[in-house]
């Protein structure tokens, strides 16, 4: 069985690795945008190679990738013309020439935070952020479309790669068990590292007022952030917060996030369909760290309505923001907020307006629920993902058979990774 984890490890590498000199890859070839993007980004800037016997970091990405990853003495960025390319040609680069690459520029084992690989280059370690593949409910609400070829072919694509993985990083215990039991994969080949959240969103909660202290001129700001996807459930959170606002709540929704191609026209109908011709509905679209971080700043509630996630940076950030949250009963956002959320179920437009009614009539409500999800929210670091991280690949590509037992019964891991998600 630990032959199978640390599978493709030449151990006459030993003697090399205790040297100090050893190298990493990392293959962000299949990382563009979203929670992956902010994930790499995140955890190169926390990271400190040298605390864990590693000398340089190696990074094959496009050019939009590289341009995001900050500049470091140990850290070299790779470009190729091919992984500007389609996931076609950035798969073939892959699959064609990565492995190549890597051995010539020394690196001793490969970080594929992806979730796909098709190179021929051990050790490896593949990390699986998109729950989504993986969920036939969530997939179905992409019809027969491009999309659904598309998530289709990466379920095929990172069952492949987990069962060759050295190991597989999962950001939440809930992930590993769906994802595990789906692809076939046995527990003892991963480990669970949760991801951080960044320093730029990051605020006490306000003291929270009535609601006689808002009007339409001074709305009562709810802000959902994130990807406008089938499975976020946006139309249904717009119903709702119509419905409150026609009872004469004084609030105004924001929608943050890139728009998928499938949901343009639905959200357009929604909000022209919503009372007042949706004048209290702003859509802003895709917005950079700064931007984002302000509006965080001048909300009064979150909302997070998904049925789908494997830990969703975008919940953590709206915990970290200080804000009340309303948010889908859904795992594993239960297992995330605990009992510092308002639950619904994601699905049911009555259930949505009532969370958010709920925290609308009691500023009470809102203030305890603010304090404890900002609470929650400081158990997750970057520097606790970088740390772990770079343990574990450390620790796999020494080979020892201890380390396995170690690192994957999470011994050897920081106390953050092991949140008990309670809130005594």
């Amino acid at each position: 069985m630990i032959e199978s984890v640390f599978y493709g490890l030449d151990r006459t590498n030993q003697e090399h690795v205790s040297d100090g000199g050893s190298v990493i890859g990392i293959d962000a070839t299949n990382i563009r945008s979203g929670g992956g993007l902010t994930h790499l980004v995140e955890l190169l800037a926390a990271a400190n190679p040298a605390a864990h016997k590693f000398q340089h970091i190696h990074v094959w990405a496009g050019s939009g990738t590289l341009a995001r990853i900050p500049s470091r003495s140990w850290l070299t960025k790779q470009h190729h013309v091919d992984l500007d390319g389609g996931f076609a040609q950035r798969m073939w680069w892959q699959w064609k020439y990565l492995g190549a690459s890597a051995r010539r520029a020394g690196c001793d084992i490969l970080l594929v935070p992806g979730g796909t690989f098709f190179g021929k280059f051990h050790p490896f370690v593949s990390i699986s952020q998109n729950l989504l593949p993986f969920d036939w409910k969530e997939l179905a609400r992409y019809g027969c479309s491009r999309a659904t070829a598309r998530l289709l072919l990466l379920r095929f694509s990172q069952t492949l790669t987990f069962r060759r993985s050295s190991a597989i990083i999962f950001l939440s215990e809930y992930a590993r068990n769906q994802v595990g039991r789906i692809a076939g994969l046995s527990p003892d080949s991963s480990v669970v590292i949760p991801h951080g959240i960044g320093s730029h969103i990051c605020c006490s909660p306000r003291i929270q007022r009535s609601m006689e202290c808002y009007s339409r001129g001074s709305p009562f700001r709810i802000l959902y952030a994130s990807t406008v996807s089938p499975y976020k459930h946006h139309l249904a959170v717009i119903e709702a917060c119509s419905s409150l606002y026609s009872k004469g709540y004084p609030i105004a929704l924001e929608l943050v996030g890139a728009i998928e191609p499938c949901m343009q026209e639905k959200l357009a109908r929604s909000v022209d369909a919503s009372p007042d011709q949706g004048r209290w509905v702003k859509i802003h679209g895709e917005m950079d760290y700064g931007k984002i971080a302000f509006l965080y700043s001048v909300a009064d509630l979150a909302v997070f309505a998904s049925t789908c996630e494997n830990l969703p940076i975008i919940l953590l950030e709206k915990m970290s923001a200080g804000l009340p949250i309303a948010c889908s009963n859904k795992a594993p956002m239960s297992d995330v907020l605990g009992s510092a959320g308002v639950y619904f179920n994601p699905e049911g437009v009555l259930t949505i307006e009532d969370a958010i009614r709920r925290l609308l009539d009691s500023p009470e409500l809102r203030s305890r629920c603010a304090s404890l999800g900002y609470a929650r929210s400081r158990a997750y670091t970057w520097d606790a993902a970088a740390a772990d991280t770079f343990s574990l690949l450390r620790e796999i590509h020494l080979g020892l058979p201890e380390s396995k037992s170690a690192l994957l019964t999470g011994r050897s891991l920081s106390d953050s990774r092991r949140h008990p998600f309670s809130d005594g």
